[in-house]
């Protein structure tokens, strides 16, 4: 009876890869599923003109869709509800400025109304948002 001789292979080293692999998943896994995915705000199509003054920080912030839904702070709110709520933001946050939002093919008239009922609960400085050209005008 023969015993099996094993022979040793010096000078050859070979680096298992199924651990290193292993654990590149694991943390590929975990940064994924700890990872906040910020939800993007509302898509609208800003009106376009020249850069002016960055938008006020202490400012309400209302959002008007193209098919007319409403948010307030990024918090969705229904038409009749917005003299109170623009009333109880403007306590809370200790501001008269309002900033408007919208798309841009949302109808003049429809600022308006939002202006005047914005008045209506003491607001008395107005903004609208807009974006910067995508390209330099030519002189």
């Amino acid at each position: 009876m023969k015993l099996i001789e094993y022979k040793r292979r010096r000078g050859h080293h070979a680096i298992e890869l199924t651990p290193l692999i292993d654990v590149v998943f694991q943390l590929l896994i975990f940064f994924m599923v700890s990872a906040q995915f910020i939800q993007p705000e509302t898509q609208l199509d800003l009106p376009i003109g020249k850069g002016g003054e960055r938008p006020d920080d202490i400012a309400i912030k209302v959002e008007l869709t193209l098919d007319g839904k409403l948010t307030l702070d990024g918090e969705g709110i229904e038409d009749r509800e917005f003299e109170d709520r623009t009333r109880e933001a403007a306590g809370r946050l200790g501001t008269d400025r309002i900033q408007f939002r919208g798309d841009r093919q949302i109808p003049y008239g429809r600022f308006v109304e939002l202006m005047e009922r914005a008045r209506d609960a003491g607001i008395t400085a107005f903004g609208i948002v807009k974006e910067k050209p995508r390209h330099a005008p030519q002189d």
